[in-house]
């Protein structure tokens, strides 16, 4: 379910630890908000090269989790990855509008984008919209 049914993207979850980083970011999600910028920069880490395909997981992670908010918001359905998730979801779908959601959405994924056709640091990126994403 992680991989959304791609064969690559599952090879890339399997060869980086994919499902532990996967439980990681889903505990980020239920970081206190005092907590969070120490959080933030312990889940974020150092950056470097070796860290480059995290980022990305971590990425495709944020997009998925605001595509199933706006998901849950539109049809009330919360769609889990992991056994447990539809509860914070749908706890967290309750601090904004479907609008907002749905344009933090567009926004995350324009300042990935800019940053890998950039050469941007990507951690800094990762950690603005982790930020954006816990914002309540």
């Amino acid at each position: 379910r992680l991989s959304g049914g791609s064969p690559g993207v599952a090879l890339r979850l399997l060869e980086n630890d994919g499902l532990q980083l996967y439980r990681d970011f889903t505990s980020l999600m239920q970081t206190p908000p005092r907590a969070l910028p120490e959080a933030l920069l312990r889940f974020v880490g150092n950056g470097g090269k070796q860290e480059q395909e995290r980022f990305n997981l971590v990425a495709g992670f944020c997009q998925d989790w605001l595509q199933r908010l706006v998901h849950l918001q539109a049809t009330g359905e919360a769609r889990e990855v992991l056994a447990g998730e539809g509860q914070l979801l749908r706890r967290m779908a309750m601090l904004k509008p479907v609008d907002r959601w749905f344009e933090l959405m567009e926004a995350c994924q324009t300042r990935w984008q800019t940053a890998s056709q950039a050469s941007l640091d990507k951690r800094l990126v990762l950690m603005n919209n982790l930020q954006q994403l816990l914002a309540a």
